[in-house]
């Protein structure tokens, strides 16, 4: 839904889930990209449950990281996460 680069190593990637998930502060979430189907990595929500079913999460680039350096380096929107 949204990709904004906030800092020169952080990017907010808000996602729009099919339905509403319900977890509480301190949890993470299992993701993987569509484009890197073989690599998963777990992060932290960054914002609180939303009645739209919309998730928020900051990713720090890791330079050598291959799954924060795709984040920080493409455009994502459209894309299955």
């Amino acid at each position: 839904v949204d990709q904004e680069k906030l800092t020169h190593d952080i990017t907010r990637l808000v996602v729009q889930l099919e339905q509403s998930l319900p977890y509480k502060a301190g949890l993470f979430a299992e993701l993987c990209l569509d484009a890197l189907p073989d690599i998963q990595r777990s992060y932290s929500f960054a914002s609180a449950v939303q009645a739209d079913a919309k998730v928020s999460f900051f990713f720090r680039h890791v330079p050598g990281g291959l799954f924060s350096s795709f984040v920080q380096q493409r455009d994502l929107l459209g894309q299955g996460i």
